[in-house]
């Protein structure tokens, strides 16, 4: 099983730093996270996305990303006619979250101000609920997300990761460290983590496959180039999938990639570096004992295994 994150945001007023909230939510997740997490995002939502991706995806979290109306603490939506803003009454939100309540979902974190009144509300149903007693600046918020959920996908229960987002939020903006609040339905509601709800990983034996692909891993060492080392950290992190490095021969493309390698070759469960397409055979061929002999069937054979390697990351 995987954790389910259902991240729905609304802007209509287009004056919310959304996406950078959701990008560093993303890249904490494939930072941090030590079991499998999906993360599911919704933007300009609607009551009615709400209600059928809650039915249809049956996430563990529910997150809502957007401003809440003071006082009252009605979020804001997008009005599909206008497609301005529109209240959503918490009589709604109550009566929703109490028709899933049954299901998979055990924190609703709404980051939006004034949305403890909310909370108040869909605390009825569900054991856990975050909520913003007042208004919140847009960067204490994503402050705030990007820690929780940095501490919650790697391990801890969710009542230390809302103490660690507000312990970062009380370090870099001291004046709004009381405004997040995580309420509870009852007190015996039992905390948990992210192994309550994936279980406990299973640890794979692959002791005849080595971490290591090559025989050996390029420069180690380099001067200068942070700004190309730091874009490519971002963009694996943000994409987590291939990225080509591509540039004129001599520019030091080679060198970028090795050096990256050598730096970051903890953060996966297999690395290599071949230098071109005979080096990936025949170091593969050793490492993953394969038996073509026909180059063509050799790269075959070897894409094929890598694609079954038990982990996650390459």
């Amino acid at each position: 099983m995987k954790l389910k994150i259902l991240f729905m945001s609304a802007n209509p007023s287009k004056d919310l730093n959304l996406d950078e909230e959701i990008r560093n939510v993303r890249m904490a997740i494939q930072s941090y996270a030590k079991h499998d997490v999906e993360m599911i995002h919704q933007p300009a939502v609607r009551l009615e996305d709400m209600i059928n991706l809650l039915n249809s995806e049956q996430p563990h979290i529910l997150h809502f990303a957007g401003h809440g109306y003071a006082e009252s603490g009605e979020l804001h939506m997008v009005d599909d006619d206008t497609k301005g803003d529109k209240k959503i009454p918490y009589e709604s939100l109550s009566l929703l979250f109490d028709s899933v309540k049954d299901g998979n979902l055990k924190l609703v974190f709404l980051n939006s101000c004034y949305s403890k009144v909310q909370a108040d509300a869909i605390l009825e149903s569900i054991d856990y609920v975050i909520g913003m007693n007042d208004e919140i600046a847009d960067d204490s918020a994503k402050t705030f997300s990007t820690q929780f959920y940095s501490s919650f996908v790697a391990g801890a229960s969710l009542v230390n990761s809302f103490k660690q987002a507000k312990a970062k939020v009380t370090e870099k903006y001291p004046s709004q460290k009381n405004i997040p609040e995580l309420l509870t339905r009852s007190d015996d509601v039992k905390d948990f983590s992210i192994v309550d709800i994936v279980g406990e990983k299973e640890k794979k034996s692959r002791s005849t496959i080595p971490n290591q692909l090559t025989s050996k891993l390029g420069k180690s060492t380099i001067i200068g180039r942070e700004k190309e080392l730091n874009e490519i950290d971002n963009l694996l992190k943000t994409n987590n999938s291939l990225l080509l490095i591509n540039g004129i021969g001599g520019v030091g493309k080679s060198t970028i990639a090795s050096f990256y390698l050598h730096s970051h070759k903890e953060q996966f469960d297999y690395y290599g570096f071949f230098e071109g397409l005979e080096s990936f055979t025949n170091e593969l061929k050793v490492r993953l004992n394969l038996k073509s002999q026909k180059p063509n069937e050799l790269f075959l054979e070897a894409l094929s295994r890598l694609s079954t390697l038990e982990g996650e990351k390459l």
